[in-house]
């Protein structure tokens, strides 16, 4: 089941350097597709928005996660990940142009993160959140999907809402680890990186929550693929 990702930078407007941002964020994305391989790799789209599209959700959770980080602490960004079929029209343009029940979900989530970041304390840590249309026929020239199964959608919001809320927690030393660690770089490669020692690094992983982070993440791929 095909997975649409749309992201937006938080605050940027009032970001001093916002050429900086622009090209951090260019750097991210291209980064990011090396990473994770994408059926559309992520662009920017409108103003601070950008877009891609996964073969399975795992992957665009994780694009999610590795993309925020990256960014960090220059900027934070939010994400609307949506389920459902999706059509790309004039495909050789940029930014390309999308449909479908997917798109649309994935711009329903976003919409929905933005709403909760001017709610109660306890909402405003929330980045990135998931809406399944994957039920709604779409589009009709196109083989068809089987729906996404039930529940899916609640399982992986509430595995969202405390990733993001535990990143979010993080100093920036952990912010780096964490991601040096989901590059796959060894502890060693991180304690040279931050000039510390190879103990403070497995220290300041566990204290973060970095360890349950990643098996999270690689749990979470193995469960949906």
């Amino acid at each position: 089941m095909p997975a649409t990702l749309l992201g937006d930078l938080v605050g940027s407007r009032h970001v001093p350097d916002r050429a900086a941002v622009q090209a951090g964020l260019l750097q991210a994305l291209a980064r990011v597709d090396e990473q994770v391989p994408a059926r559309q790799p992520l662009e920017p789209t409108i103003g601070d928005e950008f877009q891609g599209t996964y073969d399975d959700v795992a992957d665009a959770v994780r694009a999610s996660l590795l993309l925020r980080l990256m960014l960090l602490p220059l900027v934070d960004t939010r994400y609307g990940l949506g389920l459902g079929g999706v059509t790309v029209f004039e495909a050789r343009r940029s930014p390309v142009s999308q449909d479908g029940p997917g798109w649309w979900a994935a711009r329903e989530a976003i919409t929905q993160v933005s709403a909760r970041e001017g709610r109660r304390a306890s909402a405003r840590g929330t980045r990135t959140l998931l809406v399944d249309k994957s039920a709604e026929p779409w589009p009709q020239d196109a083989p068809a999907e089987p729906p996404a199964p039930t529940g899916l959608a609640a399982a992986l919001n509430a595995h969202l809402l405390v990733r993001d809320e535990a990143v979010s927690l993080m100093g920036e030393r952990a912010q780096r680890l964490l991601l040096g660690w989901l590059l796959g770089r060894t502890q060693s490669e991180l304690a040279e990186q931050e000039g510390i020692s190879q103990s403070a690094v497995s220290q300041a992983l566990g204290r973060s929550g970095a360890y349950a982070l990643r098996d999270a993440q690689d749990a979470l791929a193995g469960t949906l693929r």
